[in-house]
């Protein structure tokens, strides 16, 4: 009689085991994968040329080349606390101009005017960057120009706006140079590219520039295009696609908030400073979107993201959209009041109506932080 051979057949056990060992083998491999795939993404940023962070050996020469140039299209200084700042009495060439006279006065602000010393007239500071500063517009027709004429003798609005700067650099200004003039309020205009990291950088040429210097990674770009495509899938957010990376990054979840926190929020607690009023300024493209329709919590969502600082904090907040949409009815297009190509910066006729639009509510609050009724 022959033995019997044993059985080759698994026991239901040893069937479940393997099985259990196959399936924690797809997690492992998929981890193992991701892990692999965000290695090389890292390696890949970290050698792509990229523009980097001046070295303290560069100041000299950046300092060169602006704090030396006496044409008439110099009107920077260089300033390591800052990046840059206007030259104080000085006089050039607006910037983006081809003939418009540039002028500052001993305090870097512009026009040329001087603080008035009579302390019955109060005075005003407003900041901001190239859109409140008029890129491309005479002195006289900017927005801030125009309500100082509204305004009239007793309310002195300084415009202390530079092209380029972002809210760190406006706040940085006001505390380095000018907190101590004695303002009844200070003006903050903001646009979509005022919450980005700025900085003198050098080139993969060679040469020095001011210049995001926030790090978009690879990841970050991912985030950018999958913000892009879902403005581009619908016909009313199409044209919020078209914004640069700086402008794009305000729609990024927490990325407005998060930039307040950290810069306005402590200037909101020093216990020196005046009242705080805050103007949202749109870009182009914001308009166009509004115009065909696009849900304002998507087309404005860095603007809320502002006003719910702002309402959380106690100060005020004015929308110039919705200021304008108030005096402009139906819709006003954006060709009207942006100058031609340009997503953020005004037009002569853009800066006449958005002063028409912007001084009543400006006037009310400045009635309201001040408590003198001459702002009415």
């Amino acid at each position: 009689m022959h033995s019997q051979r044993p059985s080759m057949s698994s026991t239901p056990d040893q069937s479940t085991r393997r099985l259990w060992k196959k399936l924690l083998l797809i997690p492992a491999g998929l981890a193992a994968g991701l892990v692999i795939g965000w290695g090389a993404i890292e390696a890949w940023d970290a050698t792509s040329p990229r523009p980097r962070r001046i070295t303290a050996e560069d100041y000299s020469t950046v300092r060169f080349m602006l704090d030396d140039n006496y044409t008439e299209r110099g009107l920077y200084l260089f300033d390591e606390q800052i990046g840059y700042r206007f030259k104080p009495n000085n006089s050039g060439i607006r910037h983006q101009t081809d003939d418009s006279p540039h002028l500052t006065n001993s305090l870097g602000l512009l026009g040329g005017r001087e603080l008035d010393p009579d302390p019955a007239v109060r005075k005003v500071l407003v900041l901001g960057d190239s859109v409140t500063y008029g890129d491309g517009i005479p002195f006289d027709a900017i927005f801030v120009s125009r309500m100082q004429d509204i305004a009239g003798p007793e309310l002195q609005l300084v415009n202390g706006a530079c092209p380029g700067w972002n809210l760190e650099q406006q706040i940085g200004f006001y505390e380095a140079y000018v907190e101590r003039a004695g303002w009844n309020a200070v003006v903050f205009c903001l646009c979509l590219n005022d919450f980005v990291e700025f900085g003198w950088a050098a080139t993969s040429q060679g040469n020095f520039d001011w210049m995001m210097l926030e790090s978009v990674s690879t990841f970050d770009r991912l985030r950018l295009k999958y913000t892009r495509s879902r403005f581009q899938s619908s016909k009313e957010t199409g044209p919020l696609f078209r914004h640069d990376d700086a402008c794009m990054l305000s729609w990024q979840s927490g990325r407005v908030a998060s930039c307040l926190r950290e810069h306005l929020s402590p200037f909101l607690k020093s216990s020196s400073r005046p009242p705080v009023i805050v103007v949202l300024l749109p870009s182009r493209y914001q308009f166009d979107a509004l115009g065909r329709g696009a849900p304002t919590e998507t087309a404005l969502s860095p603007q809320h993201q502002v006003n719910n600082f702002c309402t959380a904090h106690g100060i005020a907040c004015l929308d110039a959209v919705e200021l304008l949409t108030q005096v402009d009815e139906p819709f006003p297009e954006s060709s009207d009041i942006f100058l031609a190509g340009d997503a953020l910066h005004f037009n002569d006729a853009g800066h006449a109506r958005l002063a028409e639009a912007l001084w009543p509510a400006l006037r009310e609050e400045l009635s309201a932080s001040t408590g003198d009724e001459r702002s009415e």
